[in-house]
C-alpha cells in the first residue's frame, strides 16, 4: 500500500508544467558537431534521469503487486485492515518487549538481592496483590476506550518504574533495603506488563470484527511475537555494556514510544465506532420490516445474558479453567527454570539466557503466527485450542524424566512460543464470542486476578512440595503435578470448542455478528440491479451442513442474515437441498428470503434450475390474471407482504432475462399487461436482455 501511494504520489501530483527529468539549468543538447573535450552531459543526464524514473516507476509498480499480492495472501482485505494491523502490531510488539524484559530481569535480580528461597513467597504475594488490583483496574477502565485506558496505563507505569533503579543501585544482597527494594522491583515486574499486555489485547479485540479477528489476529500476534524476539537479542549486549539495571531505562523508553502506535489505534477505534454505529443504524431500519413478533424478546434475552453474573456463563468458566490450567503449567517451569540457572551462571549471565530464550521463543511465535489463519481454518477451533495443553503436558512429561537445565529450557520454549500465539488468538476468538457488557467485566477478573491468583496457588503448591521434597525429586513431583492440570485443561478445551460455535450462532440469531463486511457495505450506501457479494467466510463441508441446517430451522430474519452473509460460500448441493425440501422448498419461504434467493442464485442454475424458475414466474403471473377474493381492506402486515411478493416475482421476471431463457418469452408476453407497473418494467427489461441473443433451454 505505502508503495501504491508512492507511486500515485509520483505519477499525479507533479506540476505538469515542470519535467522532473529534465535539468534545472539550462544545458544545451549534444550533437554531432560537439567539440572534443566540450561537455556534452547535458543531453546524457537527461536520458539517464529519464531512464531512472522511468526504472524506478517500474520498480514501484512490480514491488506494488507483489506488496498487495503478500497481503491478500495473508487475508489482510482492504487498506484500511492494513493499517490497522500495522498500528495494532506495532503496538503489541512494544508491549510485548516490556514484558520481555520485566520478565527477564524481575526474577534474575529478585534472586540476586534476595535468594532464590523467597522466590515462592513473593510469587504468592504478587499473586494475591491482584485481588486489589484487578478491581481497581476494572473500575478505572470502565466506560473509557480501550486506547485511552492503554495511554494512561503506559504514562503510569513508566512514572513507577522509574522510582526503581536508585534504590536497587544503593542496596546491597541480604540487606534490609536489598530484600525491600527485590520485593518492589519483582512486583512491578510482575503486575504493571502483565495488565500492559491485557490492554494491549483489548485494544486488538475491541477494534475487529468475529470474521476480521479470525484473519488478523495472527498478523498482530506476530508484532507481539517479534518484540519478543528483538527485545531478546537486545538484552545480552546491553546487559554486557550497562548492566542489568538499565533495562528499567530501556522499559521507560518503550512505553513512552508505544504511545505513538496507540495514538493511531485510538484514531481507528474511533472511526470504526463511528462506522459500526452507522452500520447498525442502517441495519435496523432495513430489518424492520421483517422483524418477528420475537425479535424484541430475543434482544431482551441477549441483554438479559450480558448482564447476569459472570460465573453463570460456561465461556466465561471455561476461559477462567483453562486460564488457571496455562498460568498453572507456566508458573511452575518458570519455576524451574529460574532455580536450576540461578545455580550454575550469575545474575547477568542468567538475563542474558533468559534474553535469548526469548528472541528463540518469539522467532518461533513469529513463524506460527504467520500461519495462525490457515492452521484455524484447516485444524477448526477445537483442535486449535488443544495444542497449547496437550503440548505443555509433553513437555513436563518430558522434564519429569529428564530434569536437566536444557530440559527446562525446551520446556519453558514450548510454553512461550505456544502462549505468544495459537493461545493468544484462540483465546481473543472466545472473548470474541463472549457478549460485549460481559466482556468489560469479566477480562480484568481472568486475565487479572485468575491469571495472579493461580500464581499464588503455584507458589502455595511449590512451597509444599519443598518442603516434602528436595533436589530432583522435587523437580520431578512439579513437572507431573504440572503433566495433570494440563490434560485437565486440555478436557475443558475441547468443550470450549463447542462452546465458541453455539455463541457464535447465538449471536447469528441475534443478529449481533456482522458476517460479511462487503454486503454490509453495499447495504449501507445502496446498490442497483442484482448484486453478487464476495464474501469473506470460507465454509468447508462440515460448516455448510451447519449453516443448512440452520437456514431449514430458522425463522425468515435469520435466514435473510445468515444468506447474506454466508451464501456466496455455500456450495451448490447444499443450496439445492435447501430450496428443493418438501418443508423448506422455495415455495414456503418468506417473500424477502425469496427476493435474497434468487439475487445469490441469479447467474447459478446449478443451485436454482431454469425449470424452477420458470414454474415460480408462471405461478405468479396465474395468481396476477386471477387473484383469490379478498375483504376490502388489507391489514399492515398484509401489504407488507404483498409489497415483498411482488419484488420476489420482479427479480424472477429479470433473472430470466439474465440468463437468457427464451422458453421464457410467452410468459413475459403476457406480463406486459399486468396490472402492477413493476411486473410490466421488469418483463420489458427482460424481453430487451433477450433479443440480445439466444439462451439455454431449461434442463
Amino acid at each position: 500500500r505505502v508503495f501504491g501511494r508512492a507511486c500515485r504520489l509520483f505519477n499525479t501530483t507533479r506540476d505538469p508544467a515542470m519535467n522532473l527529468a529534465e535539468p534545472l539549468l539550462p544545458v544545451a543538447s549534444p550533437t554531432p558537431a560537439t567539440p572534443a573535450g566540450a561537455s556534452g552531459s547535458g543531453g546524457v543526464g537527461f536520458g539517464i534521469g529519464s531512464g531512472a524514473i522511468g526504472g524506478a516507476r517500474r520498480v514501484l509498480g512490480i514491488v506494488q503487486e507483489y506488496v498487495e499480492a503478500l497481503g491478500a495472501s495473508l487475508g489482510v482485505e482492504s487498506e484500511e485492515e492494513a493499517r490497522a494491523c500495522v498500528w495494532l502490531g506495532l503496538q503489541a510488539h512494544l508491549a510485548n518487549a516490556v514484558f520481555t524484559i520485566g520478565r527477564n530481569i524481575g526474577p534474575a535480580m529478585f534472586i540476586a538481592k534476595a535468594g532464590a528461597a523467597q522466590l515462592p513467597i513473593v510469587m504468592f504475594i504478587s499473586g494475591f496483590s491482584v485481588i486489589g488490583i484487578g478491581p481497581v483496574f476494572a473500575k478505572w477502565s470502565k466506560g473509557k476506550r480501550a486506547a485511552k485506558v492503554n495511554y494512561e496505563f503506559c504514562l503510569l507505569s513508566a512514572a513507577l518504574l522509574l522510582l526503581l533503579p536508585l534504590p536497587i543501585a544503593m542496596s546491597t544482597p541480604g540487606s534490609a533495603l536489598g530484600i525491600a527494594a527485590a520485593y518492589m522491583l519483582f512486583l512491578a515486574e510482575d503486575l504493571l506488563p502483565m495488565l500492559l499486555m491485557m490492554q494491549s489485547s483489548s485494544l486488538a479485540q475491541g477494534s475487529l470484527t468475529g470474521h476480521a479477528a479470525k484473519r488478523l489476529l495472527g498478523l498482530i500476534q506476530l508484532g507481539c511475537s517479534t518484540g519478543a524476539m528483538t527485545a531478546g537479542l537486545a538484552i545480552a549486549p546491553l546487559v554486557r555494556t550497562f548492566g542489568s539495571t538499565a533495562l528499567l531505562f530501556v522499559q521507560v523508553l518503550l512505553l513512552l514510544a508505544s504511545l505513538w502506535p496507540n495514538h493511531m489505534a485510538w484514531w481507528y477505534e474511533d472511526f470504526d465506532e463511528g462506522r459500526e454505529g452507522k452500520k447498525k443504524e442502517v441495519q435496523d431500519a432495513s430489518a424492520a420490516p421483517t422483524t418477528s413478533p420475537a425479535g424484541p424478546q430475543k434482544a431482551d434475552d441477549s441483554q438479559r445474558a450480558a448482564q447476569q453474573p459472570i460465573y453463570r456463563s460456561p465461556m466465561i468458566v471455561a476461559l477462567a479453567i483453562n486460564t488457571f490450567g496455562i498460568i498453572f503449567c507456566k508458573t511452575i517451569v518458570e519455576y524451574q527454570y529460574n532455580v536450576l540457572l540461578a545455580s550454575v551462571l550469575s545474575t547477568d549471565e542468567m538475563v542474558a539466557m533468559t534474553g535469548q530464550l526469548y528472541a528463540a521463543a518469539g522467532f518461533s511465535a513469529s513463524v506460527l503466527n504467520v500461519f495462525n489463519s490457515p492452521m484455524m481454518r484447516a485444524l477448526g477451533i477445537t483442535t486449535t485450542l488443544l495444542i497449547c495443553p496437550v503440548s505443555l503436558c509433553v513437555s513436563a512429561l518430558a522434564f519429569a524424566a529428564v530434569p536437566l537445565v536444557w530440559a527446562a529450557f525446551l520446556g519453558r520454549l514450548v510454553d512461550l512460543t505456544l502462549r505468544w500465539s495459537i493461545n493468544n488468538s484462540t483465546k481473543s476468538l472466545l472473548w470474541i464470542a463472549t457478549p460485549r457488557e460481559m466482556q468489560v467485566r469479566a477480562k480484568p477478573i481472568i486475565e487479572g486476578t485468575v491469571k495472579k491468583m493461580t500464581g499464588s496457588c503455584t507458589a502455595f503448591c511449590i512451597g509444599v512440595v519443598s518442603v516434602i521434597l528436595v533436589g530432583d525429586h522435587k523437580l520431578r513431583a512439579l513437572a507431573l503435578l504440572s503433566a495433570a492440570v494440563a490434560a485437565a485443561s486440555s478436557v475443558v478445551c475441547a468443550s470450549s470448542g463447542r462452546m465458541y460455535h453455539a455463541a457464535m450462532w447465538a449471536q447469528i440469531d441475534r443478529r449481533e455478528l456482522v458476517l460479511d463486511e462487503d454486503a454490509d457495505r453495499a447495504r449501507q450506501y445502496g446498490s442497483s440491479g442484482l448484486v453478487d457479494f464476495e464474501g469473506t467466510i470460507e465454509i468447508d463441508p462440515v460448516m455448510a451442513a451447519m449453516v443448512l441446517e440452520k437456514l431449514q430451522s430458522a425463522p425468515p430474519q435469520v435466514q435473510l442474515y445468515i444468506l447474506r452473509g454466508m451464501g456466496e460460500r455455500l456450495p451448490d448441493a447444499a443450496w439445492r437441498t435447501f430450496l428443493e425440501s418438501p418443508l423448506t422448498g422455495f415455495e414456503s419461504l418468506a417473500p424477502e428470503v425469496q427476493v435474497e434467493v434468487i439475487r445469490l442464485c441469479e447467474k447459478a442454475p446449478a443451485r436454482f434450475s431454469h425449470r424452477r424458475l420458470l414454474d415460480f414466474v408462471r405461478h405468479r403471473l396465474d395468481y396476477e390474471e386471477s387473484p383469490p377474493a379478498r375483504g376490502a381492506g388489507l391489514t399492515r402486515a398484509e401489504v407488507a407482504d404483498k409489497y415483498q411478493t411482488e419484488r420476489a416475482t420482479a427479480y424472477a421476471i429479470l433473472a430470466t432475462g439474465t440468463r437468457r431463457l427464451m422458453d421464457a418469452k410467452p410468459l413475459l408476453a403476457r406480463l406486459l399487461e399486468s396490472r402492477k407497473a413493476s411486473l410490466r418494467g421488469a418483463a420489458a427489461a427482460a424481453l430487451l436482455r433477450l433479443r440480445r441473443g439466444g439462451g439455454p433451454r431449461p434442463p
